[in-house]
């Protein structure tokens, strides 16, 4: 089976052109902004994730 070169610039390139054609439709629905819920639930998953990494490296959690 023979790969073909892809080149990943190029299909980065077309993607972005692609979605900012539909973000710039006059019909597009801005997702709603993040509210002080949000900002919350953020911080408490990245302290969460921050013991995790801190129990693994000081070898707590194996």
């Amino acid at each position: 089976m023979k790969k073909e070169h892809v080149d990943i610039g190029e299909l980065i390139d077309k993607e972005t052109e692609r979605r900012l054609a539909i973000m710039e439709s006059p019909d597009y629905e801005w997702p709603p902004k993040a509210g002080k819920g949000d900002v919350i639930a953020i911080i408490i998953i990245m302290l969460i994730c921050l013991m995790l990494i801190l129990g693994c490296v000081l070898e707590v959690i194996v």
